[in-house]
């Protein structure tokens, strides 16, 4: 589906209103992604220099370059999805389906995919999506879509299978994650609430 979905896509918001008035939208949603691809290479750039600056002047190990560099991807990955969310919440959009199969990266940058399911944030308040990503509590809508975001980032930060969400893998529990990993679990699951 990949590059095909998001020209069906983006066809489907040009002619909505079988006009190009949202033209201009796109080309400046465009420009924010590209901030965002600029952003996100900062984010993972900075964490790698201060890792390589550590080792030779503070005597960092691998394990806190580990963290530093999983941390900083994390960040980077969950940045331009999470404006992008916001975009579409700001402009009365749900996406609905928020999940890892339509997170693309294009260009080495994430994109958010697949607006099939797409309805105003407003007027749809029936659940919809995969039912992995879904709310427990049946929420709807920018609630659900963060709920989905903040379930994706805690699968790919935790390799654990989504269903496992919001208990952590043991390996976060011991070791050098000792103290950091109950840590990461109250804010992922602050971003899942």
């Amino acid at each position: 589906r990949g590059a095909s979905s998001i020209a069906t896509d983006t066809a489907h918001i040009v002619f909505m209103e079988e006009s190009l008035a949202k033209l201009c939208e796109l080309r400046e949603i465009a420009r924010s992604l590209d901030k965002n691809v600029m952003r996100s290479w900062t984010m993972i750039l900075i964490p790698n220099v201060l890792c390589i600056a550590g080792a030779f002047t503070m005597g960092f190990g691998v394990m806190a370059s580990v963290v530093t560099n999983n941390v900083a991807a994390l960040g980077a990955l969950a940045d331009p999805l999470l404006d992008t969310v916001l975009w579409l919440h700001a402009n009365g959009i749900a996406h609905r389906d928020i999940k890892p199969g339509n997170i693309l990266f294009v260009g080495g940058a994430p994109k958010l995919a697949d607006l099939g399911l797409a309805c105003s944030s407003e007027g749809e308040n029936r659940p919809a999506g995969t039912p992995t990503y879904l709310p427990p509590d049946g929420a709807t809508g920018a609630d659900a879509d963060l709920y989905a975001l903040g379930k994706v980032l805690y699968e790919c930060a935790t390799g654990a299978d989504p269903d496992s969400y919001p208990s952590l893998p043991r390996a976060f529990l011991s070791g050098p994650w000792k103290s950091a990993g109950p840590a990461f679990n109250r804010f992922l699951h602050k971003a899942c609430a």
